[in-house]
């Protein structure tokens, strides 16, 4: 027991010796360190700047990179140009300045060039240009382009780099729509003969546009009018074979529409008019794609005439009048797909909502007498969608011409048809009906000018 005793307080105490023997040789060890550095500091603060010096033997510095005795140039602060320096017009390059204090080195790629004009390709350095990023005011959002087919931008369709301003230009376009008006095919107001569909008809769509920067931009496009008129007319003053369809409903009598039965001529003409106006702001990108929103007023119009004469030239008269004022905004995308050097496919989309205005009539007169003198106004929301599709082709660096084809579609709107009935009543077109909807659909045939 006294031996195992003996020897762990040996061990114990040898430990502790040899740990502080070891404290004591790092603390010296550092001392000299810290005190040849000091030296060597001291030694540097007394030589001139730019002077050539050597290290003196046994300091930190005696032997560098295995070279005993080497040279170190000292370099002052103020001596080194910077950026800063050159713009306070003290002339000179920063590769001069790091040429005077290196030598005659080549700069690689890391080489900083003040440039006012282009950089030489085989060097990587900051160009000090007008316009500093995409996007700014200087570029005005975008930068022009070359190449490629002509979309929307008149001078190619993939950019310049930033900094080269993108040159406004002008588009005017001349479009004829070749349109037909769907719905209320089958209505007649007469039991012997009833009036045909409506028929294609032609009307101008003109769009005048300026794009500043060659992305942001404003259009005027104006609609129409497409009008549609469908009628029919019979005769037999001999036999006097035709009736209305329609009844009297109390208080109305038989006597009050006895001129619309047993008539010899007979004649129902249904009009129906469209027109629209729009002011929109534009965004295209890339030439190729054209995103806008903005106000637009259609008009949509319909008059319907129902006439008949007995053999004593007696008249009845049936008209009816749904005037639709729309007021609205509208979001639209046009897009490109080129599919040839000089040709490309378009899509053209319009969704707009609208404050729909409606204001109708629905007069009647047997033999002179007005039977029905009814006027009213409503107001409805509407929704108006526009689909497109066609080729494009360009001749030449301002023109292109185009064909397509063309689909409209009015929603909550009134027609003149619905706002009579099979039954004659004093109320009839006292309440004004909001609930149709229109199709219009046919071909388009146009050309584009830009400048």
């Amino acid at each position: 027991m006294k031996i195992r005793q003996i020897r762990f307080n040996v061990c114990r105490n040898a430990s502790r010796a040899f740990a502080m023997a070891a404290v004591a040789l790092l603390a010296t060890a550092c001392s000299d360190q810290a005190h040849a550095q000091s030296g060597l500091l001291n030694y540097l603060s007394t030589q001139p700047q730019g002077s050539a010096l050597s290290a003196p033997q046994g300091s930190p510095m005696g032997n560098v990179n295995g070279f005993a005795n080497s040279n170190v140039q000292v370099i002052g602060a103020s001596d080194v140009r910077t950026a800063a320096d050159l713009n306070k017009g003290s002339g000179g390059t920063v590769g001069s300045s790091v040429s005077q204090a290196f030598g005659p080195t080549r700069l690689g790629p890391g080489a900083i060039s003040q440039a006012v004009g282009t950089l030489s390709d085989d060097s990587f350095g900051i160009q000090q240009v007008s316009c500093q990023s995409c996007g700014t005011g200087n570029c005005g959002g975008a930068c022009g382009g070359h190449g490629g087919y002509s979309g929307y931008g008149s001078h190619g369709s993939y950019g310049d780099a930033c900094g080269v301003p993108c040159p406004a230009y002008y588009y005017v376009s001349a479009e004829a729509l070749y349109m037909k008006r769907r719905g209320d095919g089958g209505f007649t107001l007469a039991q012997n003969f009833g009036m045909g569909k409506f028929d294609y008809e032609w009307a101008p769509r003109i769009t005048i546009g300026s794009v500043p920067d060659c992305v942001h931009g404003y259009e005027l496009v104006w609609t129409g009018p497409l009008e549609w008129e469908r009628e029919a007319v019979v005769r037999d003053t001999v036999n006097s074979p035709f009736n209305a369809a329609f009844v009297p409903g109390l208080p109305v009598a038989a006597v009050d529409l006895d001129n619309f039965f047993t008539a010899g001529i007979q004649q129902q003409r249904h009009t129906s008019e469209y027109w629209s106006v729009e002011a929109n702001k534009t965004w295209i990108g890339w030439d190729a794609a054209k995103l806008l929103i903005g106000g637009r007023y259609i008009d949509f119009d319909e008059d319907y005439f129902y006439l008949s004469q007995n053999n004593m030239a007696e008249t009845g008269v049936l008209s009816s009048g749904a005037h639709n004022q729309m007021y609205g905004v509208q979001v639209g995308l046009d897009v490109m797909t080129p599919i040839g050097r000089h040709m490309s496919t378009d899509f053209r989309g319009r969704a707009g909502v609208y404050a729909n205005f409606v204001d109708t009539d629905v007069n009647l007169q047997n033999d002179g007498a007005f039977i029905l003198n009814n006027s009213q106004s409503d107001d409805e929301i509407a929704g108006v969608f526009e689909v497109g599709s066609g080729v494009r082709y360009q001749l030449g660096e301002m023109l292109t011409v185009r064909a397509g084809s063309e689909f409209i579609y009015l929603s909550g709107v009134s027609t003149a048809v619905s706002q009579v009935d099979s039954t004659i009543r004093p109320s009839m077109g006292r309440q004004v009906r909001i609930d149709d909807d229109i199709f219009i659909y046919g071909l388009s045939f146009g050309v584009e000018l830009r400048y």
